[in-house]
């Protein structure tokens, strides 16, 4: 299951719970005991099927999404399964009269409500239970909206709403005295806020984190006062990736490289677009510089091996200037490969120098374009606000002198010194990339105390990052021994809490990212999962068997009492059904169909979370849960 919705803040939140998502259609169905094998339609069929179903939208005036709803397609299943069974049958002796489906309506209404509402109070006494709220009005008909409709007449003030809210809860089998243990979520409407000024409330983040978006997307920098400041580090971080990719699209080897990719810029370049492209195009541009990076490398090696000195002077030259823009000290990145822009055409001797010794550290060369590259594209911003960049530049070329030095010396000598010098750079370096991701580890503090999930930027360029500094086959082995030191050293700075990191795995918003992940962290999630769904199954009542004699249904065991929630309280729109509850009581709403036991001992744990991920689609019926029938 796939979902492409994203976040557009001029649509403020609405967009947040709206997802176009594609779901796998079973291949098989089970009827009484048998398991029948469904068959692919003949196109004659197909054929008629669209005009009768083209008739039917345009004659009932139903939308033509209708066929997409899960709802119809099991009917429509049904009366073939009916016709095959049962030959030809008369649809109006089948079909069954509105009357009675409103009665039977009614009653698996009643069914629900009658297993649904102890959880709400069991959940409600253990103050685990939150309640999300927004008044609107219908357009149409200027009907005030509550998830129920709002008595008409009455005036929408604090004291009207507060006794709506009462009412609501207290069918619901929670009396005034729990109403304390009930939070409710809302934004900043003023009406809300002060019928709920007795109760327990919390402000929406998603909301609070819509106001912060805006005006990133929009407010001068001058007008970035108060803000958090890793807001603004985010979009010039963005911006100077899309400014990159600019660059690489006019030269003709990029353009190259970009189409073979089918990456696809946007038509206008604003704020609010590059952060947009950056987050729906994060893997597709990251490919596109690290094979930028390697073909130019490649080229560059192939000049200087055919003693190409005009090529060469005019890449370096261009390679310095882009140094210079990028905010690092002009030179200091490239020391052996700058040089290069100095010589002579007459100096002979020198040219051969340098040939001979980029011939023996293409390794290192290959090393140093990688880390221009990815300072420029994501982390040069970040180098600027901690004052760390000329310092983290002299390291870096501290240690690829050390190891261009020891690598022209003879085998076998002065291995002592020189694991004694590697040692002491390695330590620099990494107390200065604690420097360095510090903006970083700041902003996902801040996620973690806001409780902020839908906050998903730090979120991407933490795991942006993480990515970035995977070993690769392609590569040579120093560096992906750096990629290695820098991404322990990213994981043990910037810490991600498990409700974000379930957030990330769950939320519709974030699988886009879930690749990003690697088995070890899907591995980890899974079980906290499954570790949810082993308390939920302890926490339920026994049940006596019927076989077991005096199990007459007249003695029940007590359930246990509930235990602590395993996860912090968060705001995160799963899906448009969906109501704004703590993660443990969304997670069991989520998962409580029951689809098999997990084997622990599959190889891929993954495959029993993806087949339980196809019922989603169930989770519609979730948005009749507070209506009354008609």
């Amino acid at each position: 299951m796939t979902s492409t919705a994203y976040f557009r803040y001029f649509r403020r939140t609405n967009s947040l719970i709206r997802h176009e998502c594609t779901v796998a259609v079973a291949s098989t169905s089970n009827i009484g005991s048998s398991e029948i094998t469904l068959l692919k339609a003949h196109h004659r069929a197909k054929k008629d099927a669209l005009e009768v179903t083209a008739e039917f939208c345009a004659v009932d005036l139903r939308p033509v999404s209708i066929v997409e709803g899960e709802g119809f397609r099991a009917l429509a299943q049904l009366l073939i399964f009916i016709g095959d069974k049962y030959g030809k049958v008369d649809i109006n002796d089948l079909l069954i009269d509105p009357r009675t489906i409103r009665k039977k309506i009614q009653e698996i209404a009643e069914s629900e409500r009658a297993e649904v509402y102890p959880r709400i109070q069991a959940s409600a006494a253990a103050k685990e239970l939150a309640a999300t709220l927004d008044l609107w009005s219908e357009d149409s008909s200027k009907e005030s909206v509550m998830t129920l409709p709002f008595p008409k007449g009455q005036p929408k003030n604090a004291e009207n709403l507060r006794a709506f809210i009462t009412k609501i809860i207290a069918e619901r089998g929670i009396n005034e005295e729990q109403m304390a243990n009930v939070c409710f979520v809302t934004d900043g409407e003023a009406a809300l806020k002060n019928a709920l000024n007795k109760w327990w409330r919390e402000y929406c983040s998603a909301h609070a984190y819509n106001i912060v978006y805006q005006h990133v997307m929009t407010a001068a920098p001058k007008d970035f006062q108060g803000l958090p400041p890793q807001a603004e580090i985010l979009a010039a971080s963005v911006e100077n990736i899309v400014s990159e990719l600019r660059k690489l699209r006019n030269r003709k080897l990029g353009a190259k490289i970009i189409k073979e990719e089918k990456l696809v810029f946007p038509n206008t370049f604003t704020r609010f677009s590059c952060v947009t492209f950056v987050s729906d195009n994060f893997l597709k541009i990251r490919a596109v510089l690290q094979k930028a990076v390697c073909t130019e490398a490649d080229e560059l090696l192939r000049a200087l091996h055919m003693g190409n000195l005009h090529a060469l002077k005019e890449y370096m030259q261009n390679l310095e200037q882009a140094v210079g823009r990028d905010g690092h000290a002009s030179g200091s990145a490239y020391p052996a490969v700058l040089k290069l822009s100095e010589v002579q055409e007459g100096d002979t001797d020198f040219v051969k120098e340098l040939r001979t010794h980029l011939a023996s550290n293409k390794n290192i060369f290959v090393l140093k374009v990688l880390q221009l590259k990815e300072a420029c594209s994501s982390l040069v911003t970040w180098m600027k606000s901690t004052g760390h960049n000329s310092e983290l530049t002299t390291t870096l070329k501290q240690q690829m002198e050390l190891q261009a030095f020891f690598q022209r010396a003879n085998e076998g000598k002065k291995l002592e010194d020189r694991n004694t010098r590697l040692e002491k750079i390695d330590k620099e370096l990494l107390d200065q990339l604690v420097e360095l991701f510090t903006p970083l580890k700041i902003a996902s503090e801040q996620v973690q105390a806001k409780n902020a999930t839908t906050a998903h930027l730090p979120l991407v360029a933490y795991y942006g990052l993480l990515c970035s500094y995977e070993d690769s086959p392609n590569c040579p082995d120093i560096i992906n021994f750096m990629r290695s030191r820098m991404r322990s050293e990213l994981k043990n700075v910037v810490k991600i809490s498990k409700a974000n990191k379930v957030a990330a795995f769950l939320d519709p918003s974030f699988r886009s990212f879930r690749r990003m992940l690697s088995e070890a962290e899907k591995t980890e999630v899974h079980g906290w999962v499954q570790n949810l769904l082993d308390d939920m199954e302890a926490e339920a009542p026994n049940q006596p068997d019927p076989d077991e004699p005096g199990a007459d249904g007249a003695v029940t065991t007590a359930p246990s009492p509930p235990k602590k929630a395993k996860f912090d309280p968060y705001v995160a729109f799963r899906d448009e059904e969906m109501t704004t509850l703590s993660l443990g009581d969304e997670l069991k709403v989520y998962l409580e169909e029951p689809l098999g036991e997990y084997d622990k001992g599959d190889p891929k744990p993954l495959a029993w979370w993806q087949r339980r991920e196809k019922l989603r689609t169930r989770m519609q019926t979730l948005r009749q849960a507070n209506k009354r029938p008609e």
